[in-house]
């Protein structure tokens, strides 16, 4: 388009890198409110072009405007080509939906019903346990639905010489709402980004098991999320059937609401709970790559348990290793804490060496030593002992039991 063709249409004060997307969802909306004949038609954008290019065209798609959007400048400046489809009418039309637009970035007050379903991940802890009652997290309500879902997973535990094992478990839908401006571009990740942290909160309340996402949240409107009874790839699902299982039931805690809404306002402890549940989700196949997850979480809640030391030269932070050591005798006892100190020079040999010290590197092997030199045996209870130590500093965290924050003491020993 060259410059002696283009029409200035409007001058916007918003940042389009936080509401560019939004803008244009409200604009599209704004161009079919003025006119029932126009709408925006389409939109390209490129990293490397400084200007948004939306097309606006009538139903019959003979007649295009091309509308663009400099949102590189400040302000944003909107121009459009000066065509034989830009009469005066349709620079009106384009210019009040441009305000329109911008008026309402920011206040949307729209709010979508939404369900999905949770599934219980495989994996080797605990006993057979389900929902027997439906319960809610915040806004969001959660029902077993009504049949058992067989899960073959993949096997990489010393006790066991077979690939693949069969995990029973009951199916959880969970209902919700959530806020936001269109439900594609902005409500569904918020809907995705609550189902996450219920898993997580699940994951601290529900010592043994894990849930994970498997029908991810749609519209109530598009119908209710169902489930099936075995994963969609897989064939002869007859032969998964384990017979009938003892089930026992999930606790069901009061301290829901509390930790859903502390997981919403305190980014950090966003983070703690988002490092734990993945470290759950790779714990089993991958017990390294856990550790690093476990031991960031358990970093991030030293943080709220200790202030910060930084170098007066660079900034950076000092006495993490001590502030590490420090929150796990907040909720072990000496001789445990102790013992897992070794699990951070674990961690740091994995993260800067790329060593791996668990039985990934040996799938199927079995053998079992009780002499020390079974390094990787003893890797996994640590394993185990450290995702214990970052639960039960998630479970006070999350629940309001947390100290105030104070000055590491000096008692303990440095690195």
């Amino acid at each position: 388009m060259s410059a002696n063709r283009e029409r200035f249409l409007f001058n916007l004060n918003i940042d389009f890198s936080v509401h560019g997307t939004e803008w244009l969802t409200l604009f599209s909306e704004a161009v079919s409110e003025q006119s029932s004949a126009w709408s925006v038609v389409g939109w390209s954008y490129s990293s490397n072009d400084p200007q948004l290019k939306v097309d606006i065209g009538v139903d019959s798609g003979c007649a295009v405007i091309e509308v663009l959007v400099a949102h590189s400048e400040r302000p944003v400046r909107v121009v459009a080509d000066e065509g034989p489809n830009l009469d005066e009418s349709s620079v009106e039309m384009i210019s009040n939906a441009i305000r329109i637009a911008e008026s309402r970035v920011g206040k949307s007050n729209k709010e979508f019903e939404w369900s999905a379903v949770l599934l219980q991940r495989p994996g080797p802890r605990g006993v057979a346990e389900r929902l027997d009652r439906p319960f809610s997290i915040g806004r969001n309500r959660l029902a077993p639905l009504d049949f058992v879902f067989r899960d073959p997973y993949p096997v990489n535990r010393h006790d066991s010489l077979h690939s693949y094992g069969v995990h029973q478990s009951i199916p959880v839908r969970v209902v919700g709402r959530s806020p936001g401006y269109s439900w594609r571009e902005d409500a569904s990740k918020n809907a995705a980004r609550t189902l996450r942290d219920i898993c997580a909160i699940l994951a601290v309340s529900w010592e043994f098991h894990t849930y994970e996402v498997v029908e991810a949240a749609a519209p109530i409107d598009c119908g209710i999320r169902q489930a099936r009874e075995c994963r969609p790839w897989l064939r002869g699902a007859q032969f998964f059937r384990n017979g009938e299982v003892d089930w026992a039931s999930h606790s069901i805690n009061d301290w829901y609401d509390v930790a859903i809404e502390k997981v919403n306002h305190e980014q950090k402890l966003r983070y703690a709970v988002d490092a734990f549940l993945e470290a759950r989700y790779v714990e089993d196949l991958h017990p390294s790559l856990a550790v690093v997850a476990y031991t960031a979480s358990i970093e991030v809640v030293a943080g709220m348990l200790f202030k910060a030391q930084r170098c007066a030269a660079c900034g950076s932070h000092m006495e993490i290793a001590r502030r590490f050591r420090a929150a796990l005798r907040e909720v072990l006892s000496e001789g445990a804490a102790a013992s897992l100190e070794r699990m951070y020079n674990s961690r740091s040999r994995t993260v800067h060496d790329g060593r791996l010290h668990g039985r990934e590197t040996t799938p199927g092997y079995w053998g079992f030593s009780v002499f020390p030199d079974d390094v990787s045996g003893t890797f996994s209870w640590e394993v185990m002992h450290l995702a214990t130590a970052a639960r039960l500093l998630l479970l006070r965290a999350l629940t309001g039991g947390l100290p105030p924050q104070r000055v590491l003491s000096t008692s303990l020993r440095q690195p």
